[in-house]
C-alpha cells in the first residue's frame, strides 16, 4: 500500500514533463508553418533584373590633366554669320517674338545657375572667319551678324582646349551648325568635336556634353545678291553656295551645345533649357552626347517559358522557386530564361557567356528581327534533366561582351537632311546625322553583366 502511494506521487510530474515537451514540439512546429504561410513553393514565368553597363577603350589613354586651380569663370561662343542674322525679325516686324534671342537670353541663365558661383562671369567669343573675343554681351541685331564664313572647328578647338586647361568651368555654343570648311552643313564641325569627344577628360567622365535643338522663326537676310522684298529675305544655301529666295517665314533649327564638368552638371542645364524652351512655346530635342563614358545600371525582365508548350500554353512546370529565393528542377523538361538586353546599348557580333559552366546551361543571342540589334535579347536553356542531378555551383549571372554598333541618329532623323537646296528642306541641318554620329562617345568595347538571376538547391 505504501509502494503504490510513492508511485501514485510521481506520476504527476512525469505528466507535467510530457506536456511541456509536446507544447515546445508543437510551438516550433507552428513556428516555422507561420514562418512559411503565405510563401509557398512556385513556379514563376517572369524576373525582375537589371544589367549594369560599362564601357571599355581599346587605347589606354593618359590620365587627364588636371588644372591647378578651380576655374570659375563660363565662355559662351556665338555664331555671328550672316545667315544666323536670320533668326531675327526685321525691322519692320520688331514686336515679333525672336525666339533666338529668348534662347540665347535662357543659355545665360541656366548656365550660370547649372555651372557658375556667385562669382563667375561670361566671356564671350564671336565665331566667323575666326573666334573673336567681345566685350561683354552683344547686343543680339541683325547688324551684328556679318560674318562670310562659320568656322566651327576653330571655335570648338579653342573652346576644349580653355575646359582641359581649367581656364572655365563651362562653356557653350551657339550656332546653326552650318560650318564652314569647304564642306556642306554640320559636317565641318564633325573632326573638331571627335577630337573633344575622345580627349580623356571626357572619356573619363569628367567633361561631359550635351547638344540642344529649336526651331525658330527664321525671315532671312538680304544681300547684294538678294535685295529685300518686302520683310522676307533670303536662306543661304551650303549646297548650293548660293542666296534662296524664301516665300514664307521658315522653321529653321539652331543648336546650344554645351560643355562642362560633370553629368549633374550638363543634364541639369539640359532639363532648364527642354523646360524654357516649351515655356516659350517651341518644341526642344536634348541628348547627352557623352552618356557612354560612365557605368549605368539598367532595369529589364526575364520570361521563363516551355520552349515544347505552343504559344497558347508556355507556362514552365519543371523549375520552381522555394520561399528561401532558392531554385530546383522538379521535372526533366527544359525552361527557357529570356532576358531583354538594354534597348539603347546596341552591340555589333556580341560574345556571350554564363557564369554556369554546366552541360545543361546553353546561352545565345537572339535578335527579335534581322538587323535589329537594339531588339536583341539573351536565351538560356536550362536542361533540368542534367541540372536537378548536379546543380551548379553559385549564382546564373550572363556577361555579354561587344563593340558598340553605329547606329542611325535615332531621335535626330527629323533634323537632319541631305540638301539644303529647296525651301522644304530649311526645317533640317544638313548632314546633321553625321554630326550627332560622329560627337556621340563610342567606347571600343561595352561589357554588359547582369545581376544574380538564379541559385540552384543542392
Amino acid at each position: 500500500m505504501i509502494q503504490v502511494q510513492a508511485r501514485s506521487g510521481r506520476h504527476p510530474d512525469t505528466v507535467l514533463v510530457a506536456v511541456i515537451a509536446g507544447t515546445v514540439v508543437l510551438l516550433i512546429l507552428g513556428l516555422v508553418l507561420y514562418l512559411n504561410w503565405g510563401s509557398p513553393v512556385e513556379t514563376p514565368d517572369r524576373l525582375e533584373m537589371s544589367w549594369t553597363v560599362t564601357p571599355v577603350w581599346d587605347d589606354k589613354a593618359s590620365d587627364p590633366p588636371r588644372p591647378g586651380s578651380e576655374a570659375r569663370d563660363l565662355a559662351l561662343y556665338i555664331d555671328l554669320s550672316k545667315p544666323v542674322g536670320g533668326f531675327l525679325p526685321p525691322a519692320s516686324q520688331k514686336e515679333k517674338l525672336s525666339a533666338f534671342r529668348s534662347v540665347v537670353q535662357l543659355v545665360q541663365d541656366h548656365l550660370l545657375s547649372s555651372a557658375g558661383t556667385v562669382n563667375s562671369q561670361f566671356r564671350w567669343f564671336g565665331v566667323a572667319e575666326d573666334v573673336t573675343a567681345l566685350t561683354g554681351a552683344p547686343r543680339l541685331e541683325r547688324g551684328l551678324f556679318t560674318g562670310q564664313e562659320t568656322r566651327l572647328d576653330r571655335a570648338l578647338v579653342k573652346l576644349t582646349r580653355s575646359l582641359t586647361e581649367g581656364e572655365v568651368r563651362a562653356a557653350a555654343l551657339i550656332s546653326d551648325l552650318n560650318a564652314s570648311d569647304g564642306v556642306t552643313g554640320a559636317l565641318g564641325a564633325v573632326g573638331a568635336m571627335a577630337g573633344l569627344m575622345s580627349s580623356p577628360r571626357v572619356r573619363s567622365g569628367d567633361l561631359h556634353a550635351g547638344l540642344l535643338a529649336i526651331r525658330s522663326s527664321y525671315w532671312g537676310v538680304h544681300s547684294w545678291r538678294c535685295p529685300a522684298t518686302g520683310d522676307l529675305g533670303c536662306w543661304f544655301s551650303e549646297r548650293a553656295h548660293a542666296y534662296r529666295r524664301l516665300t514664307h517665314v521658315a522653321q529653321v533649327p539652331f543648336y546650344v551645345l554645351i560643355v562642362g564638368r560633370g553629368r549633374q552638371t550638363v543634364e541639369e542645364f539640359g532639363a532648364r533649357m527642354c523646360k524654357g524652351a516649351q515655356s516659350l512655346g517651341l518644341k526642344p530635342q536634348w541628348e547627352l552626347l557623352s552618356a557612354a563614358s560612365l557605368p549605368k545600371t539598367v532595369t529589364s525582365k526575364c520570361l521563363l517559358r516551355d520552349p515544347a508548350a505552343g504559344p497558347n500554353n508556355p507556362q514552365q512546370l519543371a523549375l520552381t522557386r522555394e520561399a528561401s529565393g532558392r531554385w530546383q528542377c522538379v521535372q526533366g523538361d527544359a525552361v527557357e530564361l529570356s532576358c531583354d538586353l538594354p534597348p539603347d546599348t546596341p552591340l555589333a557580333s556580341p560574345a556571350i557567356a554564363a557564369s554556369w559552366r554546366a552541360p545543361g546551361t546553353r546561352p545565345r543571342i537572339v535578335e527579335e528581327a534581322a538587323g535589329l540589334p537594339a531588339h536583341a535579347r539573351v536565351v538560356v536553356t536550362l536542361d533540368c534533366d542534367r541540372l536537378r542531378n548536379e546543380p551548379p555551383q553559385g549564382e546564373l549571372t550572363l556577361r555579354v561582351e561587344g563593340a558598340p554598333a553605329q547606329t542611325a541618329s535615332g531621335p535626330w532623323d527629323s533634323w537632319t537632311s541631305a540638301t539644303d537646296e529647296t525651301e522644304e528642306n530649311l526645317s533640317r541641318t544638313p548632314q546633321l546625322a553625321y554630326f550627332i554620329n560622329g560627337s556621340r562617345l563610342r567606347p571600343g568595347r561595352l561589357v554588359v553583366v547582369s545581376s544574380p538571376l538564379l541559385r540552384m538547391t543542392p
